[in-house]
């Protein structure tokens, strides 16, 4: 990323206080890309630029802990038929606009690899912290196979220069390699596609890899200290994945009581999204009717876990045009959580899930200095977050501010 301002004070936000339930008023000074102090009062710094947030509410960067930035088009199915450059420049875009919803970083669940966060961290593309999954592990025939009728293989099978957001495995030599190939690729987390789809034939809750595949496949990221993260539908395929050793159940319809307490007690989050369900059920046909009943069952999985103690974190799934739909995840998420949980679930849980020492997902001393300064209280509203085009105005990423919405006479950072 570029390198973060060294000094940046930031005045008169009201920052969360768990203590009270609500806020208290504030100065932030951010250094180096991390807080540095938290004060009702700081003295400014000569020449230290300063942003005024009076009347915001500031809370931690937003995390999406499942998206897929390469997810460029509708049909998944054209998508390694493109050039990998157009692929990029494509993404590009939706990583701005990801940004621009006060997204300050996402975990990608399958296509993006260590190149495209890459070109984040430097500064070429604008977007949030990308850690990147690589290729998603898919069996032929399942979900996650995108090959159109005749296709032997998703994109190039020798060199790999186009790509899908998942790969074809065949075998448990496979299953090692292509752990290992997307290791080298720079992934930060590995996906598996543990169970059928909405578009199935077989049904979603179906299982598609044995215990033992996943157990390899868990073994072989752990030599690398990576967690893995599993796309699950159904009570069978959710508690093979725990009982492998997986660190979060992507989607997770159909989690029953039993299985929830296992994951409380292994400390596997459950990552649900909503939104795509209730975007596909918007459509007509038997996978929209598909979708609505696996959105039903998602409600009454947050409700299980919510009961058994499991973390719930905050995931979108989205692809191509509906990206736009992103920050609809806060409000159906607000329809089963408090909204003080629907906020932890997309900044504390989150920054839970995402590999590395770095601290995010709270406003504190020593934490990588991310933030949002919305004009309502989310707290009350959930619209806050809903509607980043009519609340969101401030972004402060690294140290940085990268989106300024406040009125166009302090639309600028000053200087004292």
């Amino acid at each position: 990323m570029n390198a973060p301002a060294s000094s940046l004070l930031i005045r008169n936000g009201r920052v969360p206080d768990a203590a009270a339930r609500g806020y208290r008023s504030c100065d932030l000074r951010i250094r180096d890309g991390r807080f540095a102090a938290l004060s009702e009062r700081l003295e400014a710094e000569p020449g230290e630029p300063q942003v005024d947030a009076a009347g915001l509410f500031l809370l931690p960067g937003l995390i999406d802990a499942h998206v897929h930035t390469i997810g460029v088009e509708d049909d998944l199915r054209t998508l390694h038929r493109q050039p990998a450059y157009l692929v990029a420049a494509k993404a590009a875009r939706v990583l701005e606009d990801m940004l621009s919803r006060g997204f300050t970083a996402v975990r990608d669940a399958g296509g993006a690899d260590g190149s495209l966060a890459s070109a984040v961290e430097r500064g070429l593309f604008k977007g949030p912290h990308l850690f990147p999954a690589g290729r998603g592990l898919a069996p032929p025939g399942g979900q996650g196979d995108f090959r159109a009728e005749g296709e032997a293989d998703l994109g190039c099978p020798c060199c790999a220069s186009r790509r899908s957001i998942t790969r074809l495995v065949r075998g448990t030599d496979a299953i090692r390699a292509a752990v290992r190939d997307e290791i080298a690729a720079g992934a930060t987390q590995i996906k598996v596609m543990a169970s059928g789809g909405i578009a199935s034939p077989e049904g979603p809750e179906t299982p598609q890899f044995s215990r033992e595949d996943l157990a390899i496949i868990v073994g072989e990221a752990a030599a690398a200290g990576l967690p893995v993260m599993a796309h699950a539908y159904g009570a069978e395929a959710i508690r093979r994945c725990v009982e492998a050793g997986i660190g979060s159940i992507e989607h997770g319809s159909g989690l029953d009581g039993p299985t929830a307490a296992l994951m409380a007690a292994k400390g596997v989050v459950l990552v649900p999204t909503l939104v795509v369900f209730d975007e596909v059920a918007r459509g007509n046909g038997p996978v929209a009717e598909v979708a609505a009943r696996i959105l039903d069952q998602s409600y009454a999985s947050i409700e299980t876990a919510r009961l058994f103690g499991v973390a719930i974190g905050h995931g979108s799934d989205l692809e191509g045009s509906a990206h736009a739909f992103q920050s609809d995840e806060f409000r159906l998420k607000a329809q089963a959580m408090p909204a003080s949980e629907v906020i932890a679930s997309a900044t504390r849980v989150n920054a839970m899930l995402l590999r590395g020492t770095d601290r995010r997902g709270v406003i504190a001393e020593g934490a990588v200095a991310d933030l949002v300064g919305l004009d309502a209280d989310p707290l009350h509203t959930i619209e806050a977050l809903a509607r980043p085009d009519l609340h969101l105005r401030l972004v402060v990423q690294g140290g940085r501010l990268a989106v300024d919405r406040r009125n166009a006479s302090s639309r600028s950072v000053r200087t004292a």
